[in-house]
């Protein structure tokens, strides 16, 4: 898709800052998979309530979760509750690999990329969250207890099929989503809108009723082909430990207005 030869380098340093954007909360969570308060797989649930209830532990439970569009990857560890996330996103511009690993304990965040300025190019990054403003995050998800955006895309989903090994199967509609999804150009949802009101969507939950995968396909425009994306959501309750880089710099104005899209 073309969005892979248009997003920048700095899209790519904002989009893990989306993902690890305000963490706070000092409660603890230690819900365990297959614990009391896990979602429901009781055969009268319909598709539709069956999948609602997948993804209601986003954001009170640990899990991890990996995404794949293409040449984009993300992938890491949330425990929200307790302000702890790990992120690690990729993609590929211009036949180069931009690579950016973002590590977030409460108020320290913690960033280091592979390519930008000379003065923290693969170098870790001690990051004050009140100092980067709201347009920092234009780029990417919003809500740090959902990096990978599931909560949005199923807002978003008809479920119409739901077999008892657990799988869902129904169509969604990227016209919908007003927030940004990295591997999804802007330029495919106004160019062929009507293919993107109603894209086939196969969902798998676990044993538990949680969600587990979630695998589409966007359409290509101007020859280029569909672009497949793939979900997996593992480690429900596991909890998630934040190692803070050691020799991390401190960010300088320069560095936040970098971050800030302020160049």
């Amino acid at each position: 898709m073309r969005s892979y030869r248009k997003l920048g380098a700095a899209v790519v340093v904002t989009v893990t800052l989306a993902l690890t954007g305000a963490c706070g909360g000092t409660g603890e969570d230690k819900t365990a998979a297959g614990s009391s308060g896990k979602p429901s797989t009781a055969p009268s649930l319909s598709p539709a309530d069956a999948l609602t209830a997948s993804v209601k532990d986003i954001g009170s439970t640990p899990y991890a979760f990996s995404l794949k569009a293409d040449t984009f990857k993300l992938n890491g560890s949330v425990d929200a509750a307790n302000g702890k996330v790990l992120v690690n996103a990729s993609m590929e511009i211009l036949t180069v690999e931009v690579a950016t690993e973002g590590r977030v304990d409460g108020k320290d965040w913690f960033i280091k990329q592979s390519q930008g300025p000379d003065a923290f190019e693969n170098k870790w990054v001690h990051l004050d969250p009140a100092k980067l403003k709201e347009g920092s995050v234009a780029f990417g998800v919003e809500d740090v207890k959902d990096p990978a955006g599931i909560k949005t895309l199923v807002g978003v989903m008809t479920a119409t099929e739901k077999a008892a090994d657990g799988t869902i199967k129904g169509t969604l509609d990227l016209a919908k989503i007003e927030s940004v999804l990295l591997y999804v150009d802007p330029t495919v949802v106004m160019d062929i809108p009507d293919k993107v009101k109603a894209l086939p969507f196969q969902a798998k939950l676990d044993s538990s009723g949680r969600l587990a995968g979630l695998t589409f396909e966007i359409p290509g425009t101007d020859g280029d082909p569909a672009t497949p994306v793939a979900y997996a959501f593992t480690d429900w309750g596991k909890a998630v430990a934040v190692e803070k880089p050691t020799g991390a710099i401190e960010a300088t104005d320069e560095i936040y207005k970098y971050f800030n899209l302020e160049r």
